[in-house]
């Protein structure tokens, strides 16, 4: 069985939606599969030099197949930071983790400039970027 993992910014009545946004505009949202918070908390570790706080829920289900969390703030902000053309020295030590989603670089790449592209915009419009992950 896959897990869904849709990337959004919102607020927080869309993240008690418990739909990962899924009929809201595409530039507020990205998708993708088999990402959970603990697979980001190495980019956390890495960009700021610091353990990452929890993915809080904001949202779930009753049967749990449904939960969506709110990124740490701190998270955000670094992959706000990150520049396109140091994307690629990212990647390549998340990849040294075992907690890294994908195993090929094309798709890390992907997930990594829409989740600095979704942070950015998340600045942006003070709202915050959430994961919204549906089994």
């Amino acid at each position: 069985m896959s897990m869904a993992s849709y990337f959004f910014v919102g607020s927080a009545d869309e993240a008690k939606r418990n739909d990962g946004l899924e009929e809201g505009p595409a530039d507020r949202r990205a998708e993708f599969y088999r990402v959970h918070g603990t697979a980001l908390k190495p980019l956390h570790e890495q960009l700021t030099g610091q353990a990452c706080p929890s993915f809080e829920p904001a949202a779930m289900s009753e049967d749990y197949d449904q939960l969506t969390f709110i990124f740490p703030e701190s998270l955000v902000k670094a992959l706000a930071d990150v520049e396109a053309h140091d994307m690629t020295a990212v990647i390549e030590t998340w990849k040294e983790t075992s907690e890294v989603p994908y195993d090929n670089d094309q798709d890390l790449q992907d997930l990594l400039a829409a989740l600095c592209r979704l942070s950015k915009l998340a600045l942006g419009r003070e709202e915050d970027l959430y994961l919204w992950n549906c089994l």
